[in-house]
């Protein structure tokens, strides 16, 4: 590979399930902020632990004109630090961006001695997850000591809310070190439909593998929808997203529809009328929320769904479940404000969360990385760091036997190699 002069190369290391167009949350802000960065003159490589691809026209699903350079790696090779170490040497980047702590500290070796400075995004505030989900103190204290340790090796933290910042700092991360970069909304993919208002459709979209979505599922199936068909039998719940098979075999009805992971979103949310985000654990934000505001559809959530969003005036933020089938009754019989709230949302949400306006600034905290020297980085030391990260927990893969390296850019496969 030769390295280009002028453009900022960044090689972002992750292990997630990654298939175009995204399916969670954390790919889609890699997907489409990778993209426009590309267009603004970074150089993006991603390095991506094979989770998913069997053999090589399973690849395809990653195929597209985005310029992002995709490093397709087997998981004994990803996890295999000399070898990572000399893939990595190869590609000359200016900087590392890791996506959790745990692959920070995991891979701190390989940055070290190649002496490239990092940047690690905190999508959510681990320690603060795990405790509102009710994990054991030990599980706590890791995550807390992880996020911590990585923060310390990394030049620049980004988090992406307030609430996740000032929760850093109370865990003794440098406030000078974070930058707080929402996630970004692409209108390359959703189109704006508008509210659907001849039928009550309601929306929900999420990994329902992960536990605060799971449980934000049960809460409409058990709490919401049967009081709402009191007043709309035809009322219809569409939940939108990989889910358990035992989740669907419980709440799955007539009137609930769980569609699975879906390769067009507009088909499902021009149907919509109105979305909703109920969860009630987690931190950062909620793409879905983004998704949902692109189409221009109103949207119910918990202030836990809306951290990250104060800017949206029009969100309607209500914790008490137990409200949301009288606000959803008087949305629905107002038609006018059903569209106006719909609408005035949409331009709030285009106004502050564009990729574009993202984009830039990320490219301008990238030139910050790259000059900012970590003169701590090496009294740091890492110990046992298992490679075991939390959203595998979620069980939702099946073991992948490709021991080919590939290299995808622009709808080709450039380079290919095999594994022992």
């Amino acid at each position: 590979m030769t390295k280009r002069t002028k453009d900022i190369c960044v090689g972002i290391i992750i292990d997630t399930d990654l298939k175009i167009p995204p399916l969670t949350g954390v790919s889609f802000r890699l997907y489409y902020l990778s993209k426009e960065l590309v267009k603004q003159g970074v150089c993006v490589k991603i390095f991506l632990c094979n989770r998913g691809f069997n053999k090589d026209m399973d690849l395809k699903i990653l195929y597209n004109n985005s310029g992002i350079e995709y490093h397709i790696i087997p998981e004994s090779i990803f996890y295999n630090q000399q070898i990572m170490l000399k893939i990595i040497s190869k590609e000359h980047l200016d900087i590392i961006q890791f996506e959790d702590s745990i692959a920070t500290l995991y891979f701190s070796k390989i940055f070290k001695i190649l002496k490239i400075p990092v940047l690690v995004e905190i999508h959510d505030v681990e320690m603060t997850l795990k405790e509102t989900l009710g994990c054991s103190k030990e599980e706590i204290l890791f995550s807390r000591k992880s996020t911590r340790l990585a923060c310390k090796l990394a030049e620049t933290v980004v988090c992406m809310t307030k609430k996740d910042q000032n929760e850093l700092v109370l865990h003794e991360v440098n406030k000078n070190k974070i930058h707080i970069v929402p996630n970004p909304i692409s209108s390359e993919y959703l189109k704006f439909f508008g509210p659907q208002t001849k039928k009550l459709n309601i929306i929900f979209i999420g990994n329902m593998f992960y536990q605060p979505n799971q449980l934000a599922v049960k809460n409409i199936c058990t709490k919401i929808q049967p009081m709402l068909i009191k007043n709309f039998p035809l009322a219809k719940f569409y939940f939108i997203g990989m889910h358990p098979k035992k989740l669907k075999e419980q709440l799955a009805n007539a009137r609930i529809i769980f569609t699975g992971p879906v390769s067009d979103l507009n088909k499902y949310l021009k149907k919509g009328t109105i979305a909703l985000c109920p969860v009630m654990a987690g931190s950062g934000m909620k793409v879905k929320i983004l998704n949902y505001a692109a189409v221009g559809l109103p949207i119910i959530t918990t202030s836990i769904g809306a951290s990250g969003y104060e800017s949206l005036k029009h969100l309607i933020v209500e914790d008490d479940l137990g409200k949301y089938t009288d606000i959803i009754t008087r949305l629905f019989k107002d038609k006018e404000k059903l569209k106006d709230n719909a609408s005035s949302l949409y331009n709030e949400v285009v106004t502050y969360f564009s990729v574009e306006i993202i984009g830039k600034k990320m490219v301008k905290i990238y030139k910050q990385t790259e000059k900012r020297e970590n003169t701590t980085i090496n009294r740091i030391r890492v110990k046992n760091i298992s490679k075991k990260l939390f959203w595998l927990n979620e069980k939702r893969i099946k073991k992948v036997n490709n021991n080919y390296y590939y290299i995808i850019k622009n709808e080709k496969i450039i380079h290919k190699e095999k594994y022992a």
